[in-house]
């Protein structure tokens, strides 16, 4: 496991390993970028709910993204939850193993690349912390204990962003015309918390860090560190650059909110990142739906 962490050998190489390289067509210095357009950034602090709800749902269609501003969760608590997650991938790597090895059913767990259990044909360039937040506490057990204060802090992150996902849910239901609590219960008690490092690279324009895809669950929660671009968002066949911005989320319309025959999106929202010369990090947390809830259709 230690040889397949990327933080583990990244500096002890001059230029990327071939098995990390991308096909030509899909590596990041080679891809159209969008000049002057921007993922919207609507304000949840504003006195307009209407507004805000009119904005949710443009930005919904129109890009399948957007950042949101004045969330409700302290910038302290931010701070701290990105610190917690640095000092977790600088840990030598058989702590960091064995502090996510815990749980016999592998919801905590630590991987590199996609995670997927075949090999990918192409890695990417980023090591990643995976676990279940349930708002039951069910899984804290098996959450690494150090850094020390990882399960007080990641605790209180996971929370407050449960109650942000919940608060743009019921603010999608009510500009669609559907119940405030539509989505709630079943449909997004299996909240998943990925904290993802993409360490230090030769090469930036050669690989990536994350694969062009869609998220498949009904909505992620993304924290960017600010100080590095790295993420992409597909529209009309350009990507556009998702700048970081402080204290910030960006959210992301999965597939399975998609599927709600009121959300139309006018485009697939595809999105990529690639790395950096510095440590970029990025914070995700996913409402995923209980495999034995209702249907959303």
């Amino acid at each position: 496991m230690d040889r397949m962490l990327v933080s583990s050998w990244y500096n002890l190489h001059s230029s990327v390993p071939s098995s990390y390289v991308q096909p030509p067509e899909r590596r990041p210095g080679n891809a159209i970028l969008a000049s002057g357009k921007l993922v919207p950034v609507i304000d949840l602090g504003g006195h307009d709910r209407a507004d805000i709800i009119r904005n949710i749902l443009k930005s919904s269609q129109d890009y399948g993204f957007f950042q949101v501003i004045n969330h409700g969760v302290s910038k302290d608590l931010v701070d701290a939850t990105l610190n917690i997650f640095k000092e977790f991938h600088a840990m030598p790597a058989d702590e960091k193993i064995n502090e996510s090895s815990k749980d016999p059913n592998g919801r905590c767990k630590l991987y590199t690349s996609s995670g997927r259990t075949t090999k990918d044909v192409v890695e990417y360039w980023k090591d990643t912390l995976s676990h279940q937040c349930q708002p039951s506490e069910e899984f804290v057990e098996y959450w690494p204990e150090k850094p020390v204060e990882y399960r007080e802090v990641v605790g209180k992150y996971t929370q407050e962003l449960r109650k942000l996902g919940l608060k743009i849910l019921e603010l999608l239901c009510e500009g669609l015309g559907l119940k405030p609590e539509y989505f709630c219960g079943g449909l997004s008690e299996n909240p998943v918390v990925l904290s993802h490092y993409y360490p230090p690279c030769p090469e930036p324009s050669l690989t990536l860090g994350t694969s062009k895809h869609k998220d498949p669950n009904l909505i992620t929660v993304l924290l960017q560190e600010v100080g590095t671009n790295a993420l992409q968002v597909l529209k009309n066949g350009e990507w556009i650059g998702v700048e970081p911005i402080s204290n910030a989320f960006v959210v992301n319309i999965g597939i399975m909110l998609q599927c709600v025959k009121h959300v139309w999106v006018d485009v697939d929202p595809l999105w990529q990142l690639h790395p950096a010369s510095a440590h970029p990090r990025s914070i995700v947390t996913d409402a995923l739906p209980n495999m034995g809830a209702d249907p959303l259709l």
